[in-house]
């Protein structure tokens, strides 16, 4: 009895070991890369930069009346009863106050555009990886920045590339 348990245990280690002992392959992508060469990437960057020189433009009009609120405070508060010190104070304020939340709001615009972006452009890549590991029977594809050597041999970066560049009908750089 004692043979047979042992037999069997002896059969499944074996097994086991044949399936773990086939040999996986696994590539790599420099992801970095990839997006560098995306054919509309310098187009999009303009259409960021746009975006956000708008919103600098119209930060730059919002501070300069803020200014001009505080210089006419200054130069009239000894005119004014302590009441419209108070008004005018609390306007100053109130602005000082939608500036800065302006202000946020320009900056998660821009953060949403860019997060909106990156993952339009990781869908692409995802895309012409899962074909290219279909493909090429690719068991595993991992970031180059998690692999500690390689030979180049399991780069992909190159074939994610074209793939991309001939879903698109563009030339890629």
């Amino acid at each position: 009895m004692k043979a047979l348990k042992l037999s069997i245990l002896f059969a499944l280690l074996l097994g086991f070991t044949d399936i773990f002992a086939q040999e996986q392959k696994i590539a790599y992508v420099d992801i970095d890369q990839v997006l560098q060469a995306m054919p509309d990437l310098e187009a999009q960057k303009a259409r960021l930069e746009t975006f956000s020189k708008q919103y600098e433009s119209i930060l730059k009009e919002k501070e300069q009346e803020l200014e001009v609120m505080v210089q006419e405070f200054e130069q009239n508060a000894e005119n004014w009863t302590s009441a419209q010190i108070d008004k005018k104070r609390q306007e100053i304020i109130d602005y000082g106050t939608l500036l800065q939340e302006y202000e946020q709001k320009a900056k998660m615009d821009l953060i949403v555009k860019l997060e909106e972006l990156e993952q339009a452009y990781l869908i692409k890549i995802q895309q012409a990886v899962n074909e290219i590991s279909i493909a090429e029977g690719y068991s595993m594809v991992i970031p180059k920045g998690a692999v500690l050597y390689s030979n180049g041999e399991n780069d992909i970066t190159p074939m994610v590339i074209g793939r991309i560049q001939q879903q698109n009908g563009l030339s890629m750089q």
